[in-house]
């Protein structure tokens, strides 16, 4: 990892601005890989084989509604207590595997992060650090964003006081088009990447999993463990998945970056594509040429939790601050822009930016201004009736005043030598009504076939890969539904929040007992 605070990244070099929206949806299948003890910093490096001829390890097996029973994430990101803990980690989705880096090299992927991460001897990887050097990534205004309103694999972590971090990999280190970048969250062990292989003309999405030394305590990693620095270093082992490795399963990168099956494109996925960006800081706004109002609003919030911090998500905070020139959004939007100019063009059935959908950051931001949210509301309705993913909300802030304060006093006195155990959670910062706008409760009346199409229809439905189980359970068409679907449906629905298996995995999502037992009772007619 090299720093550089001068001007190599120029709006006249279309690299420069290189980076892209990871938009990692985890589906809610249920196949996990075996545990395969432990290791050292290196990585596994085995060379297991896979269970198809694709080198993937998808899994056609399972329940009758569609999932497997394993690990589905349920105690990774959802549950929230008062303990300081809440038994999160990578083991509970993605156990360690030392054959893992192996599957993954031995198919030869020519993406910049598979060229750097297959070396030979393994990267050791102890930190984050060590991983953005391994990459060859160049930190500079021009190379990374941060994001305050997530809905990838990490939304229910992300908000303006914990946001997600974007790098792109540094172009020009001999590997052809360098086209990469890398996505992290605090809280969550793992780092999202992707890579373009220019010689298959093919992205590919990869999850970077690590332990801590807290991963094997009785008790797992603390709120302390993974929400503060800590959480960027003293990593103890890795293993690297690709999307093939991830089909079927609980992290399914494909469900939402390939959202027309297995015979459609892949797509790079930013639903805030275009200037202002409302949750981007912070940031330069084309029209303007000066900073968004997203960077106004949001990076004094930021920096109140960690501007004494020396980096947050391997970015020196020096960078962070007023008045560094940082990209942010533009950062974005140039990376995908080079990725469809390299392809020739956007089909006409993707957006001018290449997404599934629309969504107008600069409609909703002059709603703002009129007091209203009209085109946002648009876009929800359409998540409700489950024609579109859920959407970044309809103001720049996600949080709580007031819970934000709270959780930024409970950070700051743990910094200052409090007891870790007593640290407030910081992603308990959303209202009620804001969380089910966010896509991670339904409505508080939602009909059961709402919350079916709302909820669960992200992940099953007839568009994805109809091989694989999860497809076998439809929330599109719940009347095609066989008895024996709907009973393992409500076996799912049943279990404790915490317990493997259960559906919604709270990562994802949570339903209050009478919506559980109103989805119960229409799934036993």
């Amino acid at each position: 990892m090299k720093l550089s605070i001068g001007t190599q990244g120029r709006c006249s070099d279309r690299w420069a601005w290189s980076l892209c929206a990871l938009l990692v949806a985890a589906c809610h299948d249920d196949a996990t890989p075996g545990d395969g003890g432990h290791d050292s910093t290196a990585g596994s490096t085995g060379t297991g084989e896979t269970s198809d001829a694709s080198g993937g390890a998808s899994n056609t097996h399972g329940t009758a509604d569609g999932t497997d029973g394993g690990s589905d994430g349920s105690s990774s990101s959802g549950g929230h207590d008062s303990g300081g803990h809440d038994g999160g980690g990578a083991g509970d989705e993605l156990p360690y595997d030392p054959d893992q880096l192996g599957i993954v090299c031995a198919r030869g992927n020519g993406d910049p992060i598979a060229i750097r991460l297959c070396a030979d001897p393994s990267p050791q990887l102890g930190s984050l650090a060590d991983l953005y050097d391994a990459l060859d990534m160049v930190i500079e205004p021009a190379s990374f964003a941060l994001l305050a309103n997530s809905t990838s694999l990490s939304a229910r972590s992300v908000s303006v006081i914990n946001p997600r971090v974007f790098l792109r990999v540094q172009p020009g280190q001999g590997t052809g088009v360098d086209l990469g970048a890398t996505a992290f969250s605090r809280g969550e062990q793992v780092v999202e990447l992707f890579g373009y292989d220019a010689a298959a003309d093919q992205l590919n999405f990869y999850l970077l999993t690590f332990f801590q030394d807290c991963n094997d305590d009785a008790d797992g990693c603390s709120l302390a463990d993974r929400f503060t620095p800590a959480v960027e270093q003293g990593w103890t082992k890795w293993s690297l998945y690709q999307d093939l490795d991830l089909v079927n399963r609980p992290l399914d990168c494909l469900t939402c970056h390939q959202p027309d099956g297995p015979d459609s494109p892949k797509l790079l996925l930013m639903q805030q594509a275009v200037d202002p960006w409302l949750h981007w800081f912070p940031g330069l706004s084309i029209g303007t040429g000066g900073e968004t109002s997203s960077a106004t609003l949001l990076t004094p919030q930021f920096l109140a939790m960690h501007g004494e911090e020396a980096a947050y998500g391997g970015i020196p905070i020096a960078m962070i601050a007023p008045p560094a020139p940082t990209a942010s959004g533009i950062v974005m939007n140039q990376m995908i822009e080079i990725y469809w100019s390299i392809q020739g063009g956007v089909p006409s059935s993707l957006t001018p930016l290449g997404q599934p959908q629309p969504f107008d950051s600069g409609a909703v931001e002059a709603d703002i201004a009129n007091g209203h949210s009209d085109t946002w509301d648009g876009y929800f309705a359409q998540v409700q009736s489950g024609e579109r993913l859920p959407v970044p909300w309809h103001h720049h802030d996600i949080t709580d005043a007031t819970l934000r304060d709270a959780a930024v006093a409970s950070y700051l006195d743990v910094a200052g030598g409090a007891d870790p155990a007593g640290m407030l959670d910081p992603r308990a910062v959303l209202l009620p009504q804001t969380e089910v706008e966010l896509g991670f409760r339904p409505r508080a009346q939602a009909s059961a076939e709402e919350m079916l199409r709302s909820l669960c229809q992200r992940c099953h439905n007839p568009r994805l890969d109809q091989t694989l189980s999860r497809a076998r359970f439809d929330a599109s068409d719940p009347g095609a539904l066989t008895a024996e679907q709907k009973a393992a449906a409500i076996d799912r629905l049943s279990r404790e929040p915490h317990e493997s298996g259960a559906m919604p995995p709270p990562r994802f999502a949570s339903l209050d007992d009478d919506q559980r037992q109103r989805l119960v009772e229409f799934l036993a007619h």
